[in-house]
């Protein structure tokens, strides 16, 4: 299991992009890659409410249409926690739809960034008496420690992502905001000398604005590393 805010981290495309292709070396290697857009990103910043959960939500001038979730009170960080984990029961079912009923002996949660944060939570709530959610961590992009958060914080100079790019992201709400500019979204995810700036160039062409509401409640998360059971990884800068 994989999770980043930016859909293509795992898997990019450009020339020269195969020794960055995180998909791709795990499939040569012979295990199996399953990653997904967290709720509010890429191919998940749209979804259709039923109709008795409209009512609740006056700020949808058509709660019959696709609309975005909203950034403060939907994309919060136990929805993503619990969507992580509901993805990690189903990989795991006998007979999987998600695995072409391909059984698999174990899971690996690998995250980047926030999305480390995220899969360190998920496997933190598990317990004897609930199903598993892993047999190891990789964090990447975070070793567990909040001592950077706030050079983090300011370094990405956050900005409201409709009116950044109207042309791309202007029917998005409010609530979801993206780096200044490319200098600011490199800050804030490499360390030189250790990186290519077109690789970065590259990441942040493809970026997906995150949500506001997922990071103030991701902050107050009481993530206890002592839940933790199963190895963990830390990938430094190189």
């Amino acid at each position: 299991m994989s999770d980043h805010v930016i859909p293509s981290y795992w898997n990019p495309v450009f020339p020269g992009s195969e020794r960055y292709n995180f998909v791709q070396h795990a499939l040569e290697a012979g295990y199996s890659v399953f990653f997904y857009d967290r709720l509010g990103s890429g191919l998940s910043d749209q979804y259709q409410l039923p109709p008795s959960s409209a009512t609740h939500l006056p700020q949808l001038t058509n709660p019959s249409l696709p609309s975005s979730p909203s950034p403060v009170t939907h994309v919060q960080f136990a929805p993503q926690v619990s969507i992580l984990t509901t993805l990690t029961h189903l990989l795991q079912l006998p007979s999987s739809p998600y695995t072409l009923n391909t059984p698999i002996r174990k899971v690996v949660q690998v995250g980047h960034s926030f999305g480390a944060f995220l899969s360190a939570a998920v496997l933190a709530t598990t317990t004897p008496t609930t199903p598993n959610t892993g047999d190891g961590l990789v964090l990447t992009g975070f070793s567990g420690r909040f001592e950077w958060l706030s050079l983090f914080t300011a370094g990405g100079q956050a900005r409201v992502a409709a009116l950044q790019r109207p042309d791309r992201w202007g029917a998005l709400q409010h609530g979801y905001l993206v780096p200044v500019d490319g200098y600011a979204a490199a800050y804030g995810g490499f360390k030189a000398p250790f990186f290519e700036r077109r690789v970065a160039e590259w990441l942040y062409q493809r970026q997906s604005p995150y949500a506001v509401g997922e990071g103030l409640t991701g902050v107050t998360w009481p993530l206890d590393w002592g839940l933790v059971k199963v190895p963990v990884q830390v990938c430094g800068p190189r």
